[in-house]
């Protein structure tokens, strides 16, 4: 799998537009949701989901997207649920408002802990709203962001405060109005600290900042209780940073760790497991 051709051939198409045009379908879907939210008024969406039952606030039209986007994800999250054993511990990073951490905890409860990673404080209220709506036990929310090392970033922040498309950036300028400092720390440090169990799934949606997670976790993926990580993986930011050569470090990372198989549930999400 050559992942810089990849690279290259997703920012041909997306200067030419495809990927914009493969979306008008999603789009259409998304005029029809919010006239829905604007005559009926939802406190929430119920997600009913490959046998799971759960619910999502929403208190605005775009809160109602996105958490009917879910079901945009439903290959993924199936894709980990086979992964996901009762009573195994599960990592969501970059949580955002829970729509998978909420799911992730029906499947391995009573005994397994979903941790919910959201530096964003706004996110992270909306996270902790839905983990309250749901009257789930078995999540925990960290107020953190994972990277290579120990340290304090810039987070900077979407237009809409629970975008979910928050990005760190190393040398980004402190701005009141669109930044926020967060605390990084590494998977590998926190499990050492913590004393937690070591993750058998992991989700990874950090806006460009995969190769950093995956580099303080090292450690962490090599055990061979880690059994599957999904990765979103960014290629529209890997093209604005100029760095083509991001998500072939990542497949480095992943089969250095004994990731034998690497296999694209997307165009965007790798899937890598034993």
């Amino acid at each position: 799998m050559n992942f810089t051709h990849l690279t290259f051939i997703r920012n041909i198409a997306r200067n030419l537009g495809i990927t914009r045009l493969l979306s008008i379908r999603s789009r259409i879907a998304n005029t029809k949701s919010t006239k829905y939210y604007q005559t009926h008024s939802p406190k929430f969406a119920e997600i009913n989901m490959l046998g799971y039952t759960y619910k999502l606030n929403t208190l605005s039209a775009y809160e109602w997207l996105r958490a009917n986007a879910v079901y945009q994800d439903k290959h993924i999250i199936e894709a980990l649920l086979n992964y996901l054993e009762p009573g195994m511990d599960c990592w969501d990073i970059g949580a955002s408002i829970g729509a998978y951490s909420c799911i992730f905890s029906l499947k391995n409860k009573p005994d397994g802990v979903v941790y919910a990673f959201e530096p964003e404080p706004a996110s992270r209220q909306k996270l902790k709203n839905n983990v309250a709506l749901n009257d789930v036990k078995n999540i925990v929310i960290y107020d953190l962001a994972l990277g290579k090392e120990e340290n304090e970033l810039q987070l900077v922040l979407a237009h809409d405060a629970t975008a979910g498309t928050h990005k760190l950036e190393e040398n980004a300028i402190q701005n009141p109005d669109n930044t926020q400092l967060v605390k990084v720390t590494t998977a590998d440090h926190l499990i050492e600290k913590d004393k937690l169990k070591i993750p058998g799934v992991l989700k990874i949606d950090v806006e460009g900042w995969e190769e950093q997670v995956l580099q303080g976790a090292r450690q962490t993926i090599s055990e061979p209780s880690c059994k599957a990580i999904m990765i979103e993986m960014h290629f529209s930011i890997y093209a604005a940073e100029k760095d083509n050569g991001r998500a072939g470090r990542i497949s480095d990372i992943l089969t250095s760790a004994g990731f034998t198989y690497l296999r694209w549930v997307d165009p965007s999400h790798l899937l890598a497991h034993r």
